[in-house]
């Protein structure tokens, strides 16, 4: 009786299983046809992000996601997966900026159009739904899809939906938007308040891929362009809600080049083995006179509305001058293995 019941339950989660790669070859087919009526013979595409509602996170669910997007598109005739490795600049900053495209005067255009699937997934009590969208890299809506997975799969595989600090994320999101609406209705107010400057972002892996998953001992950089010439600080926030600034050896940005970081000769960025896992944050602040960014001297953990108050000290500097700001956020999630 024993055995029975034991080969009931695998077979109910092999049903389950069969269910939900079922689902995701619908929807690859489904952008596949898309590309068809499109006149597409092949298209190179890349997974971009899928993140848990808006909170910038991931769980473990996503690395386990992906690798079914893979294999769908192995299905597929025209969908070619590469690595974001392999694209442009350009396009990368598209992927690292989910549809906004920050091109400096001197870029061009990718000749061969490719393209992103990226996305948000939810929970939706018995399922979970992730929302996909096929975008081009020009950061366009090419198609979009929805795939829905029963929860009680994802349990049984021991996945997780997000990380165990989203509450710490949550509020960080909050407050950067929140900081953002200020600095919109700023300019509004003021006919001094300079452009906004375009910023782009990203966190590289070891192979140079795009990355919002990191594992312990990960060694990782990030990648900042700007268009425009501007100075940058970088204020971080780690797993335990811990607020420090990053040390920079040169924090010049010239229009339209790349810069890594840490630029400081013989420091890398390794992920800590400490057992702490969840959601960091990397926010860019870029101004056009260096007065104008913010004190880097703040520690401590993070707070509400911490980011508010770093953007109300710059406010008397840019209501009597014609300084122009911007911010950027990096969420990326570490993992456990």
């Amino acid at each position: 009786m024993k055995r029975k019941f034991l080969f009931l339950m695998l077979l109910i989660f092999s049903l389950f299983l069969s269910f939900a790669e079922e689902a995701v070859l619908k929807a690859m087919k489904n952008f596949d046809a898309a590309l068809m009526r499109a006149n597409s013979t092949t298209a190179k595409t890349t997974i971009g992000f899928i993140t848990f509602e808006n909170t910038g996170t991931v769980g473990t669910v996503v690395p386990w996601f992906f690798e079914e997007l893979k294999a769908a598109a192995e299905e597929t005739r025209r969908i070619e997966i590469v690595k974001t490795v392999d694209l442009n600049e350009i396009e990368q900053s598209v992927v690292a900026t989910r549809g906004i495209k920050v091109i400096p005067s001197n870029a061009k255009n990718a000749s061969e159009k490719k393209f992103v699937i990226e996305g948000t997934y939810y929970d939706r009590g018995e399922t979970v739904e992730f929302l996909l969208r096929m975008n081009d890299t020009d950061g366009k809506l090419f198609s979009q899809e929805t795939v829905a997975i029963s929860k009680k799969l994802i349990l049984e595989k021991n996945l997780t939906l997000y990380p165990k600090n989203k509450k710490i994320a949550e509020m960080v999101q909050e407050d950067f938007d929140d900081t953002e609406e200020e600095i919109k209705n700023e300019k509004k107010r003021t006919k001094r308040a300079g452009e906004k400057i375009g910023i782009a972002a990203a966190m590289l892996d070891m192979e140079g891929n795009l990355a919002n998953t990191l594992y312990p001992n990960d060694v990782v950089k990030f990648k900042i362009m700007t268009d425009c010439d501007c100075y940058i600080s970088i204020f971080c926030i780690d797993a335990n809600g811990k607020k420090m600034w990053l040390p920079m050896s040169n924090n010049f940005m010239e229009e339209g080049k790349i810069r890594f970081f840490p630029d400081l000769r013989g420091r890398v960025l390794k992920v800590n083995d400490d057992g702490t896992f969840g959601a960091e944050e990397i926010i860019v602040y870029a101004a056009t006179d260096e007065k104008c960014l913010p004190a880097t001297n703040a520690g401590g953990k993070y707070s509400s509305q911490d980011l508010q108050m770093i953007m109300r000290r710059q406010k008397a500097i840019r209501e009597n001058s014609n300084v122009s700001v911007g911010t950027f956020k990096i969420t990326y999630t570490i993992l456990e293995r």
